[in-house]
C-alpha cells in the first residue's frame, strides 16, 4: 500500500509560527507605547516653547519703562537681575531646581508670574503676589514666569528671561528663553 503525500503544516511548524508572530506583535506594541509617550513629551516641550516665544514677543513690544519690564518690583528695590545666569543657558534641571534666577520661594520669587485659574481667569502678579495689569491670555495648560535684568549684559539694555512650565495633562516640561532688548528713545 502506498502512502499518499499529505500537504500542510505540522503542529511544530504552526507553534513556531505563532511564537514568532507573538514576539513580533509584542515588539510592535512596545514601540507604539513608547512613541505615544515620546509624542506627549514633544507636545509639552513644543507647546511650552511656543508660549515662551509668544510671551517674549508680547513683552518686547511694550515700552522700555513699562511696569512689566522692571527688574525686581518688590519693596526692597534691589536690582538682583539675572546675576547667576551664564551663557549658555543652564540645564532645565538646574532651572527647575531653582539654582538660577527663576521662581524659588525659598530663595527668590520670579519678578512676574502669569497664571490661569481653573475657571479661566488670567492674572499677572509681581514678586510679592500683587496683581498687575498687563497682556494676559488665559491658558490653563501653562504657567509663565519672567524675570528682567536691567543693564545686562551691557548698559542700556534689559535681558528678559521667560520660563514656561506646562501644567496640563501629560508630562510637566519647562522651557527657558532669553531675549535682550535695547533702550528705546
Amino acid at each position: 500500500m502506498k502512502m499518499r503525500q499529505v500537504q500542510g503544516f505540522t503542529l511544530i511548524e504552526v507553534m513556531v509560527a505563532i511564537v514568532v508572530f507573538a514576539l513580533g506583535f509584542t515588539a510592535i506594541l512596545t514601540m507604539t507605547t513608547g512613541s505615544v509617550g515620546s509624542n506627549a513629551t514633544a507636545r509639552a516641550i513644543s507647546g511650552s516653547a511656543e508660549k515662551a516665544a509668544e510671551h517674549i514677543e508680547l513683552l518686547t513690544v511694550l515700552p522700555y519703562e513699562d511696569a512689566l519690564l522692571q527688574d525686581d518690583p518688590t519693596a526692597t528695590g534691589a536690582n538682583l537681575g539675572l546675576g547667576t545666569i551664564r551663557n549658555p543657558l543652564p540645564s532645565v534641571a538646574a532651572v527647575t531646581a531653582g539654582a538660577f534666577d527663576m521662581p524659588n520661594p525659598a530663595a527668590r520669587p520670579a519678578d512676574y508670574t502669569l497664571v490661569t485659574s481653573p475657571a479661566g481667569v488670567c492674572t499677572i502678579t509681581d514678586a510679592v503676589g500683587a496683581p498687575i495689569a498687563g497682556p494676559c491670555t488665559p491658558d490653563a495648560n501653562y504657567t509663565i514666569y519672567w524675570n528682567v535684568a536691567e543693564n545686562t549684559p551691557i548698559p542700556r539694555t534689559k535681558t528678559i528671561m521667560v520660563i514656561v512650565t506646562s501644567t496640563g495633562r501629560g508630562p510637566q516640561k519647562t522651557v527657558v528663553l532669553q531675549h535682550i532688548i535695547p533702550e528705546r528713545t
